[in-house]
């Protein structure tokens, strides 16, 4: 099918996607069922086999994969799945009617299947059947070899067009425009463009290896005085550690040399205080009057 068929064809394919009639809906809908203008993303039940599935897909899961819904063969009676009737009277139906398999050798015999293979193993188109095979398996054989050397000849003018700048490549293809010159294959030429296109990769990957090389020296340099300043800092980072240790420890002691001070200070100032207290009081308890009387009062 040409493109231009094929773009008809797609705008009038039943089965071409459209969007959802409804506007609320932003999934697609087969053609065939977007011109009943309604949704049809809603559930539904298989009436055979009772699955749940979108009113959308219901049609092909009947159709094409639906376990349970079976028909007879209107030849022969036996019961199949829907899917599978076509397939069925075409290679299997023994009461289906067929051709002879050398129909394009210019038979004309019909018969039911089971009783074709007596006529097909005496038919007189037979022997041309062997000729014809040979002749049909040729025919295939050119086309195909047609199409590769159209193949090669598309791609040799792409090449072509895409390197115009290439000298070499030019010169492949003017040789055969020279009076007197070799005459080049399409095969020939396309081998030569491969075998230059190979010279230049492998040039390439020697390069992309030189440069790996050197960047690889590059970030070594820049690394290694980078690895010596990490560990020079985390050298002086211990000797920090350890001056902030010693001075931690010196203020601490200083801490607790002050609170035994303090604590010493004050247990001295209360030993003064009650002896002091002490000596008061006991000379005015043990003074007398003069006159024995010891303060009591006299009637």
């Amino acid at each position: 099918m040409k493109r231009e068929e094929v773009v008809k064809h797609t705008i009038n394919c039943r089965y071409t996607l459209h969007d959802c009639p409804d506007k609320a809906c932003d999934k697609r809908v087969q053609q065939w069922l977007a011109v009943s203008g309604k949704c049809w993303h809603f559930e539904q039940t298989c009436e055979y086999c009772e699955d749940k599935m979108e009113a959308a897909s219901m049609a092909d899961h009947i159709n094409k994969k639906c376990t349970k819904n079976t028909t007879s063969c209107s030849d022969c009676g036996v019961t199949i799945k829907l899917s599978e009737v076509s397939q069925h009277r075409d290679g299997s139906c023994p009461e289906a009617s067929v051709a002879c398999k050398y129909v394009d050798y210019g038979c004309t015999h019909e018969a039911l299947r089971k009783i074709l293979g007596a006529h097909q193993d005496d038919c007189i188109y037979k022997v041309v059947a062997v000729v014809g095979d040979k002749v049909k398996a040729q025919e295939k054989q050119i086309e195909k070899l047609q199409k590769q050397t159209e193949d090669q000849e598309r791609q040799i003018m792409e090449l072509k067009e895409e390197r115009r700048d290439c000298i070499s490549w030019d010169d492949v293809f003017s040789l055969n425009n020279v009076q007197g010159g070799p005459k080049f294959k399409p095969t020939e030429a396309v081998m030569t463009i491969y075998e230059d296109m190979e010279r230049r990769m492998e040039e390439l990957k020697k390069e992309l290896t030189d440069l790996e090389g050197r960047q690889t020296v590059m970030v070594l340099n820049q690394v290694m005085p980078i690895k010596d300043q990490i560990t020079e800092i985390r050298s002086n980072l211990g000797i920090l550690k350890m001056h902030m240790a010693w001075l931690m420890n010196k203020s601490r002691e200083e801490v607790e040399r002050s609170r035994l001070a303090n604590r010493s200070v004050s247990s001295t100032s209360r030993t003064r205080g009650s002896s002091d207290s002490d000596g008061e009081a006991g000379p005015s308890t043990s003074r007398r009057l003069s006159d024995g009387s010891n303060g009591i009062p006299r009637l």
